[in-house]
């Protein structure tokens, strides 16, 4: 996956032209004939597609922001621990960070070369840094970042500060750590009524849909018109948006994000696929 950053409003704006796109889709093969004949897909396939169309993009650029985030994240606590070696060694935090900016610390390298850049270029260390921990954006990296500011505005024992920080943030390492721990079990929980629900559909299609379809064919007392391949189409789109939701539901409740559940969405709807044969 590509680590980059998007920003909130990016990722709305896909949603949105996506949702649209995935709506003029579904509507357009229903309404237009000519579009059946493009593309030779039932009705059943055509909404799982439309499905896709619509919430792909949005999870795909949020999974990719995600990444990029957790990668700053994890490599925060190295770049803080450097600082602090530098420092210790006689070099002031700004020249630390400068310092840094030649080393490898993931997504943070960049940022921290556009830092030293604009260092260069004459522009103010306070600006600098503050612009710093916006382009990261992270609620770590800003806590991390302007600490540092007013570290460099204060003086002081810098060498103690720095070590009560790498401290600090080793500890918000470790809550973050153990947060995502606890809620893993919610992922299970939510196949779980997945598969409770895909279950209840397919015994109460075959058992009492197709068992009443039956005794209308065969003349019984029962006069009800009954069309089981449309009820097999609306439990069959019932599923994919129980997946659906089911899998974002997985990723925001198992993995703290939206984005992360467009892997979930898939195992879903693949797992729907195979049970219920479109």
């Amino acid at each position: 996956m590509l680590r980059k950053r998007f920003t909130k409003r990016q990722k709305i704006k896909a949603l949105t032209i996506s949702i649209l796109v995935a709506i003029t889709f579904f509507i357009s093969y229903n309404v237009f004939t000519a579009v059946r004949y493009i593309i030779p897909l039932d009705i059943n396939q055509v909404f799982t597609l439309a499905i896709l169309i619509a919430f792909l993009p949005f999870g795909i650029l949020d999974l990719a922001d995600t990444r990029w985030r957790a990668n700053a994240d994890e490599n925060l606590p190295k770049l803080v621990v450097d600082i602090n070696g530098f420092v210790r060694s006689g070099q002031t935090v700004i020249k630390a960070l400068e310092l840094a900016a030649d080393r490898n610390y993931g997504v943070l390298t960049p940022e921290l070369q556009r830092f030293k850049s604009q260092l260069f270029w004459g522009v103010p260390i306070d600006r600098a840094l503050m612009r710093l921990a916006e382009r990261i954006g992270t609620p770590l990296s800003r806590r991390i970042f302007y600490s540092l500011l007013h570290i460099t505005r204060s003086g002081g024992r810098v060498n103690e500060v720095l070590e009560v920080m790498v401290k600090h943030v080793s500890e918000l390492r470790l809550i973050e750590k153990e947060r995502k721990a606890s809620l893993r079990p919610y992922l299970f929980t939510t196949y779980v009524a997945f598969f409770v629900f895909l279950a209840t559909s397919i015994l109460l299609f075959n058992s009492f849909f197709i068992q009443l379809a039956a005794a209308k064919t065969a003349g019984g007392p029962f006069k009800i018109s009954l069309n089981v391949s449309l009820v097999r189409n609306v439990f069959y789109q019932l599923s994919i948006v129980e997946a659906t939701i089911g899998g974002i539901v997985a990723g925001k409740l198992g993995e703290g994000t939206l984005g992360s559940g467009v892997k979930h969405v898939i195992i879903l709807i693949l797992i729907t696929l195979s049970l219920i044969h479109i």
